[in-house]
């Protein structure tokens, strides 16, 4: 979203017949419906609000903005969710885990 795409929510169709040719597409688009449009200066504005925020509430809107509620969480969970995204805005930044599950070693 940030680089200029959009989220939508599409209605799939499916055809078996077609599914049974061997070069068939059995799937169909029968409706799209935007959710959420992005333009390209979202960060400028992303970075002219975030002026309205506390570090705590910013904290815990970009941890909100992957999926996590961070009000159950302390300080130590928190800071280690948001070095798990600094690859995504980092240049040259590498995530690598050295370790099988669960133990959960990070290295960046």
């Amino acid at each position: 979203m940030l680089t200029g795409g959009f989220y939508a929510e599409i209605s799939l169709s499916y055809d078996a017949a077609i599914a049974q040719e061997s070069s068939g597409r059995p799937f169909g688009v029968e409706s799209l419906r935007e959710i959420q449009l992005s333009k390209r200066d979202v960060l400028d504005d992303l970075a002219s609000a975030r002026k309205n925020f506390t570090r705590e509430e910013w904290t815990e809107f970009l941890l909100r903005s992957i999926g996590i509620e961070a009000k159950d969480l302390d300080e130590r969970q928190k800071n280690a969710l948001l070095l798990r995204m600094v690859p995504f805005v980092g240049s040259s930044t590498f995530h690598m885990d050295f370790s099988m599950e669960p133990a959960g070693l990070a290295i960046m």
